[in-house]
């Protein structure tokens, strides 16, 4: 049995298979003279059906003529080779049909020299979660050459996987790993239209198929400010967030740091919105949320934004063991009112250690540990 991993990430290491007969490159090749069996299989030992198998010589795009190279109800296969070609490396790729739940597999670096059969035995392929959609224009049209990415809620580190652009009608079919991720949907040089304001879906299980229907990209209208601090120096590298103020959604807003004189200048769509400005690491300002609305066919400056100087709280998070607890998200209620204040920088590292600036006041301090 030969478990196989995603075909993009792939390494191929050379497995010797016995010779019992080499083929002479130059006499003609008899019928049947190279046959390849085996089966191909989901993770649970299910059959995949009507997968399609190419023959390539190892670690090129140079492909053998075959023939019967589609996988049956059960999963077996009988390939022939149809042409006269020396016993070599090759590759075996399998291709699941489209819509399939898995991934390509890659059986690398194979020597096949035998003149009779070569059964490669059982092929295992990897199980993959189906997102699919469509990219929206206001109208409902379809939007063109939008990426996806694919994020991991907690440590922001990003998952790639093919075929994450939207196609012609704006239809976008992608298989993952199945797994919990923040989606990214972003324009590309190539897309037509706009200007558009990018969307991001957070936290977004794909551990099972899923269809997102329609994702809508709403037109980008620009809002600019400035952000200070106490003594009206301009603060460089601060983040400006946008949010829903009912769903807490976040926008997707590129280029949404401040410049060396705390300018600011982001694409917003019409309606009202909550602003998070964090400073940069290191820094002993206090985030700021304020309230704005977007309209068209204006200019949207939001004008001076004042951070205020805080104080630090830092510490470690750790288990009744006295185990670190990483990635764990600090949140600042104030005691009095039981309003949240917005904190930036404010999730422990890998080690627990926190440090966090707030402005002084009497807080309620709830800790979070990450979704996994």
């Amino acid at each position: 049995m030969r478990q196989l991993g995603i075909g993009f990430l792939l390494v191929g290491l050379y497995a010797f298979v016995p010779a019992a007969t080499w083929v002479d490159a130059q006499a003609p090749c008899e019928p049947n003279c190279w046959v390849l069996t085996g089966r191909v299989l989901g993770p649970q030992l299910e059959p995949v059906v009507g997968a399609d198998l190419d023959l390539n010589l190892a670690g090129t795009a140079t492909t053998v003529l075959l023939s019967g190279d589609f996988t049956a109800a059960d999963g077996t296969f009988t390939i022939t080779v149809q042409a006269i070609i020396s016993a070599d490396f090759y590759d075996l790729i399998v291709q699941p049909t489209a819509g399939s739940p898995y991934f390509q597999g890659i059986l690398a670096g194979e020597l096949i020299p035998d003149a009779g059969p070569n059964d490669l035995g059982d092929i295992i392929l990897d199980r993959a979660s189906l997102l699919n959609g469509r990219v929206v224009d206001e109208a409902g049209a379809g939007i063109a050459e939008i990426d996806l990415n694919f994020f991991d809620p907690v440590t922001g580190v990003e998952s790639l996987f093919s075929s994450d652009i939207t196609d012609v009608d704006g239809f976008f079919s992608v298989l993952v790993i199945p797994a919990v991720y923040d989606v990214e949907f972003r324009t590309t040089l190539t897309t037509i239209g706009g200007p558009y304001v990018e969307v991001l879906l957070e936290s977004r299980p794909l551990t099972t198929d899923l269809d997102l229907g329609p994702v809508e990209f709403l037109t980008g209208h620009i809002l600019s400010g400035t952000v200070q601090d106490a003594s009206f120096a301009g603060v460089f590298a601060a983040d400006i967030d946008v949010r829903d103020p009912l769903t807490g959604s976040t926008l997707v807003t590129p280029g949404d740091s401040t410049d060396i004189n705390g300018v600011f200048s982001i694409l917003v769509p019409v309606g009202d919105w909550a602003l998070e400005i964090d400073p940069p690491v290191g820094s002993p300002l206090v985030a700021k949320l304020i309230s704005t609305t977007v309209t068209a066919g204006v200019t949207n400056n939001i004008g001076l934004i004042t951070l205020a100087n805080g104080v630090n709280i830092s510490g470690t998070t750790v288990t009744a063991g006295v185990t670190a607890v990483p990635e764990v998200d600090l949140d600042f209620v104030i005691s009095s009112t039981q309003i949240e204040v917005p904190t930036a920088h404010d999730n422990a590292n890998a080690l627990g250690v926190f440090s966090v600036q707030v402005e002084p006041d009497l807080y309620d301090v709830q800790f979070r540990p990450p979704f996994a």
